[in-house]
């Protein structure tokens, strides 16, 4: 039967210590859920405003994963090649059936969100999921606080390696007893994957996804009815470096101290402007009585002639705490490998300049992008081998065997001058570096597959929609070699338009 007790204490063992709530916290920040926390350390602070149950909450964090979560900044351009690196066609129905299975599975959306969660907490795991209602297979992703892992000595950064391993479907992880929770308990008995549905205290509970039972009268065997039926381990951890053989990376205790510093600056400067940002009126006299009750705009009160009214303005120092919250911001900037002006006094570049100013950023992205390949091609036989076990149940043909996904990552998605970027592409054209495809996905964003139809597209509306000779325009600027004199335009700035590449890689 399932241990999942001991499979948590052995998980206690390898995670860094208080990483679990370490992680839940950082995940609660980033997802901007975290009032309860802020109120609670904003009183052992002793900062802000007193009994604020709303205090301000900056949530910078989200904006700085974001920003350098930068591997699938574009979606990759992905190919199915052979044992000997062959590259299929992008036309072979291998090929097809491939975009097909990763566009139902929202693959390239379920990347970008792992990228910027173990961006954010340095490794998830990825579970692929059949789906009967999309019929399709469907990524999960799990924080690591959902994970408990009994890893293998010998290898404990590979999951295929664990002894076992269990995900959290639902439940809280921190939870006591009394509450419910629901664990999707894996083991490898004999070199065969066992996985079982089982509540809080280890027990299989009556739903088994995996019992293929046609008699269910009584309850399954773990170790002979609930045995997975999928060619690899459907489940794989991402980590955003290389793990070196460990089994846990630990949580970035940084960026909760800077949440909770930049918060703490915030609210104390609300606090400032309520209590100090003002002037205090104070009346000398030897009757008090007849000091005026009311205060403000509008109000007006009769005092005893010989009474002295003295205002007296605090100096709440307000212009110095912005300039220390700004600072602890650009500092904050500087660690997670941001400029230094990301926030305050950001000023647009491009060009060398951007480049010297993301130069900690760009050595970011260029060493998390030789984990891709491997990772997507491990990714794909996992989502292969789940889709080929209940392909028939969705009426659908199986994704071809013995083929491995190879991956081309773009670059990075950088604001540049649309007349630099197209003349670039332009020359990178005539050097045989780049394709018109390569542009399109430059301009839009959109992915190979999604380039490669939008060229067809324009290619065909040129054709059956020509342009009237009157809106060809005379273009201004250097030229292009190979582009005709009468291509319509498509702005009015001097720059190329995406008709006029696409007719001179013709």
């Amino acid at each position: 039967m399932p241990d999942l007790a001991g499979l948590r204490k052995a998980d206690e063992c390898r995670k860094p210590p208080n990483a679990d709530v370490e992680w839940i916290r950082l995940n609660q920040f980033y997802e901007d859920a975290a009032r309860a926390e802020i109120v609670s350390r904003l009183k052992e602070l002793g900062v802000g405003l007193r009994d604020n149950t709303r205090p301000l909450e900056i949530n910078l964090l989200r904006r700085i994963i974001d920003r350098i979560a930068v591997v699938y900044d574009q979606s990759p351009n992905r190919f199915l090649v052979d044992p000997a690196g062959a590259r299929r066609a992008e036309d072979s129905p291998e090929h097809k059936s491939m975009l097909r299975a990763l566009r139902l599975a929202q693959y390239d959306l379920a990347w970008r969100r792992a990228d910027k969660l173990r961006s954010l907490m340095r490794q998830v795991v990825l579970r692929f999921s059949p789906s009967d209602a999309r019929g399709a297979v469907v990524l999960r992703i799990f924080e690591p606080y959902n994970v408990v892992r009994d890893p293998s000595p010998d290898a404990p950064d590979e999951l295929d390696s664990d002894r076992r391993f269990a995900l959290l479907l639902q439940g809280d992880p921190l939870a006591t007893t009394e509450s419910e929770q629901l664990w999707e308990y894996w083991e490898r008995r004999d070199d065969r994957w066992h996985m079982a549905w089982v509540d809080k205290d280890g027990q299989l509970v009556e739903d088994q996804p995996l019992d293929r039972r046609e008699d269910k009268s009584g309850p399954p065997s773990f170790d002979l009815d609930l045995v997975s039926p999928y060619s690899d381990l459907p489940c794989q951890v991402v980590y955003d470096e290389y793990a070196g053989g460990r089994s846990w990376l630990p949580p970035p205790s940084s960026r909760t101290a800077w949440v909770e510093c930049v918060n703490a600056l915030g609210n104390d400067l609300w606090a400032l402007v309520v209590n100090q940002a003002h002037t205090d009126r104070f009346f000398k006299t030897d009757d008090t009585t007849a000091i005026p009750s009311k205060k403000g705009p509008g109000q007006a009160a009769a005092v005893p002639a010989d009474t002295e009214i003295q205002d007296m303005s605090p100096n709440p120092a307000i212009d110095e705490s912005r300039k220390l919250l700004d600072g602890y911001v650009k500092l904050w900037s500087v660690t997670e490998d941001l400029p230094v002006d990301e926030f305050l006094n950001r000023q647009t570049a491009t060009g060398a300049a951007l480049k010297a100013s993301e130069r900690a950023l760009q050595a970011r992205r260029e060493a998390q992008v030789l984990l891709v390949p491997e990772d997507e091609r491990r990714a794909y036989r996992r989502l292969r081998g789940v889709w080929n076990v209940h392909a028939a149940t969705w009426t659908t043909e199986e994704l071809a065997g013995g083929l491995d996904l190879e991956v081309e990552i773009p670059e990075i998605r950088q604001p540049v001058d649309q007349r630099e970027l197209l003349e670039g592409h332009a020359k990178s054209q005539a050097l045989g570096s780049k394709s018109t495809i390569d542009l399109i996905q430059a301009e839009t964003g959109a992915s190979r597959a999604a380039a490669i139809r939008i060229y067809e597209r324009v290619a065909l509306d040129r054709e059956q929609f020509p342009a009237p000779a009157s809106m060809a325009v005379e273009q201004s600027g250097p030229k292009l070699t190979g582009v005709s004199e009468d291509v319509p335009r498509a702005d009015l700035d001097g720059a190329p338009s995406v008709v006029q590449s696409i007719q001179k890689a013709e």
